[in-house]
């Protein structure tokens, strides 16, 4: 049997993705037709909805993991996620242990947790209600985001709370609460970044980050970053569709 993608994680395996915003499950086969290990699906800056993200979660299939970001901390966008079928759950902007502790228990079932029980996708529409029960407490993943200063300051005491898997750092949404929004290079934002590095480091706690630039990307995975997503289906778009009508027009 292939290990899960919060065991891979855990086990802190190199995990590339990249960001699906678009609600094209055809979008989603290329990506995972092109291999990637997971996909960043983004519900707090895109239109998608949750019909949206289970069509997505479909197309990506067995082999690529999809992570659903909710658009805020919240049981009813958790459990309306996990009831896709998707392997996991990103919580935004999560400053304190408190926040990271919420997203936790509504991201589990009793008696660890307060995740609803009801009937979806990854129960196989009730099929396999019971079995999947039993054990997604240990397959499902929880990703909390530190993406403003508050949640670096508190960065110790975020990852001290059991259940949470990973930290992903948001630079850009980071960049903004230092009063510098955009400027991701700048030392404030790389020096906040670094602190968080240090103390998930120093706890054995998975770390991981979105960014827009491959080199960067690259520099992170020999820092110790195990969960990359690098890019999004849009500028991917861009980035071809600019680079082809430039070909045509030298």
């Amino acid at each position: 049997m292939e290990p899960s993608f919060r065991q891979r994680l855990l086990s802190r395996e190199l995990l590339w993705g990249t960001l699906v915003s678009l609600p094209v499950p055809e979008v989603t086969e290329i990506l995972a037709d092109a291999r990637f290990d997971w996909l960043f699906i983004d519900m707090e800056h895109s239109p998608l909805e949750a019909g949206d993200v289970q069509h997505i979660v479909q197309a990506a299939g067995e082999h690529t993991a999809g992570i659903v970001r909710i658009p805020s901390n919240n049981d009813v966008w958790i459990k309306k996620a996990l009831d896709t079928g998707a392997a996991g759950v990103m919580v935004p902007l999560v400053n304190s242990a408190e926040d990271a502790r919420r997203a936790v228990l509504w991201s589990k079932y009793p008696p660890f947790g307060y995740r609803s029980v009801g009937v979806g996708r990854v129960h196989r529409y009730g099929a396999t209600l019971q079995p999947v029960i039993d054990t997604a407490n240990e397959d499902t993943a929880v990703i909390v985001q530190v993406e403003h200063i508050k949640g670096v300051e508190n960065i110790n005491e975020i990852i001290s709370v059991e259940g949470v898997d990973c930290i992903l750092i948001g630079p850009y949404d980071l960049s903004a609460s230092l009063g510098i929004p955009g400027k991701v290079m700048d030392p404030r934002v790389q020096n906040a970044i670094e602190k968080v590095r240090d103390a998930c480091q120093k706890k054995n706690m998975p770390l991981g980050i979105f960014t827009a630039s491959i080199p960067y990307a690259r520099e992170c995975a020999k820092n110790g970053f195990t969960l990359i997503a690098v890019g999004t289906d849009t500028l991917m778009l861009v980035e071809a569709a600019r680079n082809t009508l430039a070909s045509l027009k030298a």
